[in-house]
């Protein structure tokens, strides 16, 4: 992989004692997935591996009919198995199986695209463009995409507003804020704050709640 031969030496080997880690614990379904910055998801999957071992439990102990308890141990049995092994091949499709560098070129290739379809007033182009480089940010490393997709957005509203459409106006606005409070939730420095002040307040949008004072 020629984008792996740009990295650090000592970037490559934090990726793959991560990596590493991250697999040895999904052995444990959710903790991989929270090694590898997916709290939610692993939360989630951990929840459900509970749910179907404590149902075989329940199934086994319990002095309930016996189809009952037959039904309970065939049904969380398999999905208990199929969790355990959704757990370690998704924590490899996350950490050894995805190209991390291919994927921040592939990113900043499509950031200045976007931004010079934007200096040529391309808004829509830009906007969508833009939108390809953020689907590419699994692990929200670039916060900014979200910013300048916030501009956009105000771009736009502003142009729906000059042609008489205040529909489209008005969602273009509520998707700016979106777009700003997401950032402002991934950029915890809030690099951006100042510009996204001024953007606000040029355009009479509320300023997001994610604001620091």
């Amino acid at each position: 992989m020629a984008a792996e031969a740009d990295l650090d030496p000592d970037e490559k080997k934090r990726m793959r004692r991560r990596n590493i880690v991250a697999v040895i614990y999904s052995f444990v379904p959710g903790l991989g997935h929270a090694k590898m910055g997916y709290p939610l998801a692993g939360a989630i999957l951990f929840c459900l591996s509970l749910l179907a071992l404590n149902s075989i439990f329940l199934g086994k102990v319990l002095l309930i009919d016996p189809k009952v308890t037959q039904l309970m141990i065939w049904i969380s049995t398999p999905l208990a198995i199929l969790l355990w092994l959704f757990s370690i091949f998704h924590t490899l499709r996350i950490s050894f199986w995805r190209n991390r560098p291919h994927l921040k070129q592939r990113r900043r290739e499509l950031l200045q695209r976007s931004l010079t379809a934007y200096l040529k007033n391309h808004v829509h182009e830009a906007r969508r463009i833009l939108k390809r480089a953020i689907r590419y940010d699994y692990d929200w490393e670039e916060a900014s995409l979200l910013f300048h997709l916030g501009i956009f957005e105000l771009r736009l509203a502003e142009q729906a507003r000059f042609s008489g459409d205040e529909v489209e106006a008005s969602r273009r606005r509520k998707a700016a804020r979106k777009a700003f409070q997401r950032y402002l939730h991934r950029d915890p420095k809030q690099t951006w704050k100042s510009e996204i002040i001024e953007e606000c307040r040029r355009s009479g949008l509320a300023p997001p709640r994610r604001l620091k004072p």
